[in-house]
């Protein structure tokens, strides 16, 4: 996955959790802290450390296993990011 198709898939995930029923505010409040940490991540004119990838990958981990009982197609999409991080290496 490249960095555009990682941004893209990004913004289809904000848009399923805007329409998605049951996620409260806190977990769209959490996704929104993980987006822009992956934002950030991916950025070229950012400057990263590894403990900074560290904590968006527990992030993601954490939003997964959130979201695999009541909402898997959101859980495949958040995986489907944490797996293109790490090809990106992050």
């Amino acid at each position: 996955m490249t960095h555009d198709e990682l941004v893209a898939t990004l913004r289809k995930l904000h848009d399923e959790l805007a329409q998605a029923d049951g996620v409260d505010a806190s977990t769209r409040e959490a996704f929104a802290r993980v987006s822009a940490d992956i934002e950030r991540l991916t950025d070229p004119d950012q400057p990263t450390t590894d403990e900074d990838a560290a904590a968006g990958r527990e992030g993601l981990n954490g939003l997964v296993t959130e979201f695999e009982a009541e909402h898997p197609q959101i859980s495949a999409m958040i995986g489907r990011i944490a797996d293109a991080l790490a090809q990106l290496g992050i």
